[in-house]
């Protein structure tokens, strides 16, 4: 009741000893070729709670390009470890990105 006919997804149980498996964390900024819905999806998949802001609560501040001040100040205010997006990649098995040069 209430999905109104929205598909409803298995979500797969997160492994044991998953690093993210139980974990708060937070997205901010730009993450090169993942749109954050689908990089939340990930994360939601592994175990992990995705929240919208940074709390005493969070474990993790996961951090793209241009990332929000206001993120990275809490970040910084209640000592939340942060991990940038090669990191964040590496550690979800994802492959690298590669900077592509401007041909301009």
């Amino acid at each position: 009741m209430g999905d109104f006919g929205a598909e409803r997804r298995e979500r797969p149980e997160p492994k044991d000893g998953d690093p993210f498996a139980g974990r708060t964390i937070v997205l901010t900024g730009t993450f090169h070729d993942l749109k954050r819905r689908d990089l939340a999806q990930r994360l939601q998949d592994r175990g992990a709670k995705v929240a919208s802001s940074v709390t005493g609560a969070t474990d993790l501040l996961a951090i793209g390009d241009g990332p929000g001040a206001d993120k990275t100040a809490a970040a910084r205010k209640f000592g939340t470890p942060t991990m940038d997006e090669k990191a964040l990649r590496e550690a979800l098995g994802l492959p690298p990105f590669i900077e592509q040069a401007s041909l301009f």
